[in-house]
């Protein structure tokens, strides 16, 4: 991804986001969330983004589905920020949904040990 000078890199991840580089590939945002606030606590070596309820509410994923969308949201932020943390909250509380549920200072770490590239 390429960013220019004073660009809002929320919109840009954002649409990567919304639309992954191949069809067969699950989307991790609906074409309905937003992002509403992104930020890096470098002292915490974490980054913080904060969500609309259509990324719960538009998910229609089971756990298993769910867990691999939040570890795409997580592996994505971690990757660019250089963070092994990120914190995800929903329209400013902690994320939570009917089968995961995090609270204010739980976090999500990076693992890349089941990902691998698509070519």
């Amino acid at each position: 991804m390429s960013l220019k000078t004073n660009e809002n890199i929320d919109k840009i991840i954002e649409s990567y986001l919304k639309n992954p580089p191949k069809e067969e590939l699950n989307k991790v945002f609906s074409k309905n969330t937003k992002i509403n606030k992104l930020y890096l606590n470098n002292s915490q070596n974490k980054v913080y983004i904060d969500v609309s309820k259509e990324f719960v509410q538009e998910m229609n994923a089971g756990s298993s589905l769910e867990s691999m969308i939040l570890q795409s949201l997580v592996n994505t932020l971690g990757n660019y920020y250089n963070v092994d943390k990120v914190y995800i909250s929903v329209e400013g509380k902690p994320y939570e949904s009917g089968h995961i549920a995090i609270t204010e200072n739980e976090v999500f770490y990076v693992d890349y040990k089941n990902v691998y590239e698509i070519k």
